[in-house]
């Protein structure tokens, strides 16, 4: 499943950034399982993700691409992968971001600014985007879909059709069909289906989707009631090379279909492309890595914000050139690294929080308790003739 995963002791940091992006689902007893970045190419490149391991060659995120097969697992490599540590040369403030309702704008928003922490204000040095550059990027549910290749029609008589989203017919078995063979495979991340039906009778309705086969498990059925209603289908995250509309339970229905529409949302006022390739060349270099430490360099023009795709912690220490940095907590709960122009060389060390205090003390207590023991043993040696041996002998020392 991707960066699908549970974090059931994430900061308080994380748990915001989660829930801001749409990303966690709120149940009463788990409050900190989440949907991973499968869902946005935006955040798959802003956190640096390079690969994707899938068992379905035509299930994967958009922007990747087949780079090796192990058995029946698919190796897919992110085309506009990013890498740690790129530096921004705008801000969002947090009452902008808020104003995004949609998750997909607010994930777009954090490739062009990065949202500054609200206890530290404002960033002089830093250029703040306007309104008008932040409302400029926003989703809305488009058309994406043209029915360009094959439609085939079964089990029903046609009284009329325009071949492409209107259908009018009368069954003629329990399962009509009407089949729409793509010319090359689709994948949408978020796709919707809007039916437009007129039934003489309540009935039902299904849409089935398929790389190979048709089959209940990719499928969506809905009830179809009297008269003429408009029906919205929440398909979601899907793959497919053919789609199947069946509406109609039984022989002899009169079924009148005005209008087949299929929507996504997509993310209008930013080029993607261009957006990822000014970031990758204001980017730092990495030339040592490990577990606690990392060592890069970097070259800019102007002040910068740098950002990690490391959650912020206090135990992260900073340095450029050598002299200690202050490290800030940005985009809800991350690292990043205000620098100024020029060329830099940037260290992140982590140390946890209180570890030379807690060695001195756990070292001082050893001592204590090894100077207690040999003044005051916790035992003495006893004879065995210092304990009476019988009740009888016990008594005769009582008064």
């Amino acid at each position: 499943n991707g960066t699908t995963g549970y974090h059931g002791f994430a900061s308080t940091g994380l748990v915001s950034f989660y829930q801001k992006m749409g990303l966690s689902i709120f149940t009463p007893r788990i409050a900190s399982y989440r949907y991973g970045f499968e869902r946005s190419p935006y955040l798959l490149s802003l956190f640096n993700v390079k690969y994707y391991i899938s068992d379905d060659p035509f299930v994967f995120p958009e922007g990747f691409q087949l780079l090796k097969r192990f058995g029946n697992r698919y190796l897919f490599e992110n085309r506009y992968q990013l890498p740690l540590g790129i530096s921004y040369s705008s801000h969002i403030s947090p009452v902008q971001f808020e104003e995004q309702k949609v998750y997909s704008s607010r994930r777009a928003l954090l490739l062009k600014g990065f949202v500054g922490d609200e206890e530290q204000g404002q960033y002089p040095q830093i250029t703040m985007l306007g309104n008008d550059q932040v409302n400029r990027i926003k989703t809305i549910a488009s058309e994406v879909f043209d029915w360009t290749g094959n439609i085939e029609t079964r089990n029903m008589r046609l009284l009329s059709s325009n071949h492409k989203d209107k259908f009018h017919y009368i069954t003629t078995s329990k399962d009509p069909k009407i089949i729409f063979s793509l010319e090359d495979t689709k994948y949408y991340n978020d796709l919707k289906i809007k039916l437009d039906i007129e039934s003489e009778d309540d009935t039902i309705g299904q849409v089935f989707w398929k790389t190979d086969a048709f089959d209940q498990n990719n499928s969506y059925m809905f009830r179809v009631a009297k008269g003429r209603h408009t029906y919205v289908l929440e398909v979601g995250k899907v793959t497919f090379n053919a789609l199947r509309v069946d509406v109609g339970s039984r022989s002899g229905m009169e079924i009148h279909i005005h209008n087949m529409r299929m929507f996504t949302h997509r993310v209008f006022g930013i080029d993607f492309e261009e957006t990822i390739a000014q970031l990758k060349s204001d980017s730092q270099r990495l030339v040592e890595f490990s577990e606690d430490y990392l060592k890069g360099t970097i070259e800019t023009n102007t002040d910068k914000m740098l950002f990690f795709a490391i959650p912020y912690d206090r135990g992260w220490l900073a340095r450029l050139n050598g002299q200690k940095w202050k490290l800030q907590k940005i985009n809800f709960g991350f690292l990043g690294m205000e620098i100024p122009p020029g060329k830099h060389t940037v260290e992140l060390q982590f140390r946890p929080r209180l570890l030379y205090e807690g060695i001195f003390i756990s070292v001082l207590s050893i001592f204590i308790t090894i100077g207690l023991y040999c003044r005051y043993p916790r035992f003495s040696p006893l004879s065995k003739n210092s304990y009476p041996e019988t009740h009888k002998e016990a008594s005769k020392n009582v008064p």
